[in-house]
């Protein structure tokens, strides 16, 4: 069985909800979200089946102040 699985998948922004709602499901099967790429590749890692909620997230101000976004959210957990 393969540690990393690919799956196409297509959301767009108004369905950030759905989305979630997908990488939880998936993250309940045993595979933990790692990345998107364009166009709508998802790529998981095998891990361990829990409940895990995903929960997206939109920077306005872009990558102007990136490294203390992701350092805020890295802080909380």
């Amino acid at each position: 069985m393969s540690e990393i699985k690919k799956e196409m998948h297509w959301f767009s922004i108004m369905d950030y909800e759905k989305e979630g709602k997908y990488l939880s499901k998936r993250h309940l099967e045993g595979w933990k979200f790692k990345n998107v790429t364009f166009p709508g590749i998802y790529t998981f890692e095998k891990c361990k089946s829990e409940s895990m909620v995903y929960q997206l997230d939109y920077n306005p101000e872009g990558l102007k102040n990136q490294s203390e976004y992701v350092r805020m959210f890295e802080d909380c957990g």
